[in-house]
């Protein structure tokens, strides 16, 4: 069996493992694969490389969840109200009303995202300025 075939395997089974949720041991791997344990780790440690997997402890792996990548956004107001979004090759034509529900759908999203940011600054600022995190001011 080739490498890329046997790394798919292990990956395949790690999956599955994952599906079921069962723990992704290299023994499980070994037992579910039928292959080597000398293979069955030398493929889980180039899975982990690639950030397919990430070892939580020894002999014990999660499957890391892979999104394809960000496809390009975007936001069109036209002149009668609607409102076009476009991601990638989809197209969404929205009337003012739906644009209001599902910007209000969207700013939890945003919310987290602005009050992550503002944490990261303020830590830093907190850091530079040598004052333990907590500190009254």
């Amino acid at each position: 069996m080739s490498t890329a075939s046997t790394t798919t395997a292990i990956y395949e089974a790690a999956q599955e493992l994952h599906a079921m949720g069962t723990e992704i041991t290299r023994h499980t791997i070994a037992e579910l694969t039928q292959l080597p344990m000398v293979v069955v780790d030398d493929r889980l440690r180039a899975l982990a490389e690639d950030g397919r997997i990430k070892r939580l402890v020894r002999g014990v792996y999660a499957v890391v969840k892979q999104y394809p990548p960000t496809r390009p956004m975007s936001k069109t107001v036209l002149a009668d109200g609607f409102v076009k979004i476009e991601i990638g090759d989809e197209v969404l034509t929205l009337t003012p009303k739906e644009d209001r529900v599902l910007g209000g759908l969207m700013a939890g999203s945003a919310f987290v995202a602005a009050s992550t940011a503002h944490e990261a600054r303020l830590a830093d600022a907190l850091a530079r300025l040598q004052l333990p995190v907590g500190t009254q001011l």
